[in-house]
């Protein structure tokens, strides 16, 4: 499977039996696609493949200037964002996506503190969405106000605002306890349930002897980064270079 440079991303070229070049998107599941790349029905099967991965839409490049919708295009090719990881990148978007989701049509310079303020508070209240499901908390109040923070910054030096509203704004206290540690009891069990071979064991080894974030934990052992009995890689979220030894355990 060949990634070539014009390709949009997590698309790649492959062959059929035949011999002839198809194309297909890989992101938690795999999506063939029927038509050709650059056609318009190429393009809606990419948006229904990023959608279904909850990718956040990007902001229209021809938004009205003075909205929200053009701030928030403006931001997405500004210094700010783009220097951060690729992990940090698309969590902290789609942060800013679910703001701007009815939103994007107002005017910047209408949107006052108060307004800001209350949005958040609502987040911190936690809500229901359509789905169901259990949304907000103090957390990701927290979350939305530093997003917000960057946005308002991003729009004061592109002269959209005089003042960055949320300048006023508090940090959203809140305790979290993280996860629970598993105890060596627990993990032995989970080991004589889950033998060497199996995909279940092979995830709790490289946590448990690498300490590694899920997001970089997730693409260990590809060819190249183990050499003389240490794992080389670049971190997700930061960049840095890191050098791990590889344990008799995990080369188990």
């Amino acid at each position: 499977m060949a990634k070539k440079s014009w390709l949009p991303k997590r698309v790649y070229e492959y062959k059929d039996r035949h011999g002839k070049p198809r194309f297909r998107y890989v992101h938690g599941f795999t999506y063939h696609f029927r038509n050709s790349p650059g056609t318009p029905e190429f393009l809606a099967e990419l948006k229904e493949c990023q959608e279904r991965t909850g990718q956040p839409k990007v902001a229209n490049d021809r938004a009205k200037p003075g909205t929200l919708d053009y701030l928030c295009a403006s931001y997405y090719r500004s210094q700010d964002f783009n220097e951060q990881g690729e992990t940090s990148r698309h969590k902290n978007r789609s942060v800013i996506e679910h703001f701007r989701a009815g939103r994007g049509s107002r005017p910047v310079d209408m949107i006052t503190f108060e307004h800001l303020d209350a949005i958040i508070a609502r987040v911190g209240a936690g809500y229901i969405d359509d789905s169901g499901k259990k949304r907000g908390g103090k957390a990701a109040a927290e979350r939305l106000r530093k997003q917000l923070g960057r946005l308002f910054r991003n729009a004061k030096r592109i002269g959209m605002v005089k003042d960055n509203p949320m300048e006023l704004s508090a940090p959203v206290k809140y305790r979290s306890r993280g996860h629970r540690t598993w105890t060596e009891a627990e993990i032995e069990q989970y080991q004589a349930t889950h033998p060497i071979g199996t995909k279940r064991r092979l995830a709790l080894e490289i946590m448990l002897w690498t300490g590694l974030r899920v997001s970089d934990a997730r693409m260990f052992g590809k060819p190249g980064q183990i050499r003389d009995g240490r794992y080389r890689d670049d971190v997700t979220k930061t960049g840095r270079e890191i050098w791990l030894p590889v344990t008799r355990q995990l080369q188990q």
